[in-house]
């Protein structure tokens, strides 16, 4: 058996486990973000899918918050880029969650 100190000794230093930790502090403080800025009728319906490469995917719940989505996209965007560090999000994808 393996104690829990070795374990974490072993996780700490795999690269891929690092990746998936950095993306998934990436994601965390962008859900953050998104939360301040979304209207309040769209801040339940709107989830963080992905961030690679400059696009930003996000899901909505159903074709008519997509919609809404679509129309304030550029705004998110904005307000996004504004509260990172360096121009962040080139592009912004938004998808319908399928049920």
């Amino acid at each position: 058996m393996f104690s829990p100190t070795k374990i974490n000794f072993i996780l700490s230093n795999c690269p891929e486990i690092s990746a998936l930790n950095q993306r998934l502090s990436l994601n965390l403080k962008i859900s953050e973000i998104l939360k301040k800025i979304l209207p309040n009728f769209l801040k339940k319906e709107v989830t963080v899918s992905n961030y690679e490469k400059g696009t930003l995917t996000l899901i909505a719940n159903g074709p008519l918050v997509y919609t809404r989505c679509v129309l304030i996209k550029e705004e998110i965007k904005e307000k996004i880029n504004e509260r990172m560090t360096e121009r962040f999000t080139k592009k912004i994808k938004i998808v319908v969650r399928r049920s």
